[in-house]
């Protein structure tokens, strides 16, 4: 069995587990080895726990097998995504079990034993969306700048005026914007994407509390407690839209950022890389 093959399989036994009863983060960690060393793999996200690496080369060769021979099922396909935010939550907050749900995506158990609907939105962008599409496809499969231009302009039109494809040093890059971004749009779409979920309450089950997880994917827009105060600022002044979710958790997962809004007190708490809070206002 290839270490594709294992981790495919742990994850389609856990995914499915999962949705029976409540687990730890660490509930979710496997173990393998390559090469004569060993390694701790969460399957929340595909990555080697306490590595310095979180995804060596062997790990993301395992990966594209996982994706080329659609090794998870496809019922999993999209709690991976989901998966991964939550992940990146209980870092923050490792005493919470969690179990997979539908609406809202997980039922979170804290240390009370309170129940917490905790609803995953991604907020990106079509341009972002398709620039993750194109590396997904392109990246790390011996593909030079030309192949990956011309894949790109194959599947999407007019894709080379819409994100930045380039060349530096023999290495492709893509950005899913062209020159500087309107660092405001990204803010406008977190609130976007948080009224969006406050307005669909009605639909999830009805528990203790209710959170949003809005990941901010590429963190284009929300990468300083500055971005983190003028989201704030737009949560206050929309604040009778937004009060029948408890709290908006915001992440940049590529800058380890994370927010917290309570809609209670309209408080917000702010952590950087560590799990510090630097600011509570």
């Amino acid at each position: 069995m290839t270490l594709a093959e294992m981790l495919a399989e742990n994850v389609n036994i856990k995914y499915g587990l999962a949705k029976q009863q409540y687990f730890t983060v660490n509930d979710f960690i496997v173990n393998a080895s390559f090469e004569g060393n060993n390694f701790s793999i969460s399957l929340m996200n595909l990555t080697v726990v306490d590595g310095s690496v979180i995804r060596p080369k062997f790990l993301r060769d395992a990966i594209k097998e996982i994706d080329d021979k659609y090794l998870i099922k496809h019922v999993h396909r999209k709690d991976l995504s989901e998966y991964s935010s939550l992940y990146f939550y209980l870092h923050y907050f490792p005493s919470f079990k969690f179990r997979k749900s539908e609406s809202p995506d997980f039922i979170l158990l804290d240390p009370n034993n309170n129940q917490i609907g905790l609803e995953i939105v991604h907020s990106i962008t079509l341009n972002e969306a398709i620039s993750e599409k194109i590396a997904k496809m392109c990246f790390g499969r011996n593909q030079d700048f030309t192949h990956i231009l011309e894949y790109a302009k194959s599947k999407y039109v007019n894709v080379e005026n819409t994100i930045e494809i380039n060349q530096v040093n023999n290495q492709t890059y893509i950005s899913p914007t062209k020159g500087l971004s309107d660092c405001r749009y990204f803010k406008q779409l977190i609130l976007k994407n948080a009224i969006t979920k406050a307005n669909k309450q009605k639909k999830y089950q009805k528990l203790n509390k209710l959170y949003v997880l809005i990941d901010t994917t590429s963190g284009i827009g929300f990468d300083s407690i500055n971005d983190a105060n003028e989201v704030k600022t737009l949560f206050d002044m929309n604040i009778d839209k937004l009060q029948n979710v408890n709290k908006f958790i915001i992440v940049n997962r590529n800058d380890n950022i994370l927010m917290e809004y309570t809609t209670e007190n309209m408080k917000m708490n702010f952590w950087e890389e560590n799990g510090l809070t630097t600011a509570s206002t």
